[in-house]
């Protein structure tokens, strides 16, 4: 099994990572929890007037939340599954939604199903364009651009739902046509990337193995849209 696993400042997190909506209360919780025992620990070590304040302790909550979605293990077999099924699963999930429900948020503020789906489009773009990158060349260096402010250069969240999810269906063949025959050791093909933080080794596994954690996410957030949208 190909696994990795890496630790990130919460700046070289909040680069390569988008921030997301995707309500995991529970797991931000714990984190929240874990962190604060640690903080509380630290405050000791160091003595009076090093208080690390709330709001640090918050945002290496948020840090460590992402790096457990993210980084969950997985082996090839696993990321190709999920990989593949992501279309198809949206596509039951949101079947017989009226046009207007996918395009409605269930709360002010929170995302709807189209948000999501072009969330989720940002991020196959961005992490699906750096793993052609590193099998078309020896190497590369890559800027790493934050599908957050990607996304500001489509019109994805103005897209209509069922046309955007045929792209998405489209644009995830291609990257499974190029995922699927590969050799085991072109999975550990690398890049040097850029922009978050200090220069990071980041593989084609790296890549595959983030957007298939991060659309389960996602999925299940969906799910709970769609659940709302038709009671």
């Amino acid at each position: 099994m190909l696994v990795e696993s890496s630790s990130r400042s919460p700046q070289e997190s909040r680069n390569e990572y988008p921030l997301e909506n995707d309500h995991l209360a529970e797991l931000l919780l714990y984190n929240m929890r874990h962190v604060q025992g640690h903080t509380s620990q630290l405050n000791l070590l160091l003595g009076p007037g090093a208080e690390l304040s709330e709001p640090v302790c918050i945002r290496l909550a948020l840090s460590e939340r992402r790096h457990l979605v993210y980084d969950r293990p997985l082996t090839i077999e696993q990321i190709l599954t999920m990989l593949a099924a992501t279309p198809s699963r949206l596509a039951d999930l949101t079947e017989g939604l009226p046009p207007a429900q996918l395009l409605a948020s269930p709360k002010p503020g929170e995302w709807s199903a189209r948000d999501v789906l072009a969330h989720l489009r940002a991020c196959a773009d961005m992490w699906g364009k750096y793993i052609v990158e590193i099998l078309s060349e020896d190497r590369p260096t890559i800027k790493a651009v934050n599908p957050t402010s990607w996304i500001k250069k489509t019109d994805y969240r103005e897209q209509e739902f069922k046309p955007s999810l045929q792209a998405f269906t489209t644009q995830r063949a291609g990257l499974l046509a190029v995922l699927k025959p590969l050799a085991l050791d072109a999975w550990s093909r690398m890049a040097t990337v850029r922009g978050a933080g200090k220069p990071r080794e980041r593989t084609v596994y790296t890549y595959a193995q983030w957007l298939a954690n991060h659309e389960r996410s996602h999925i299940k957030q969906i799910e709970r849209i769609v659940n709302t949208m038709r009671t």
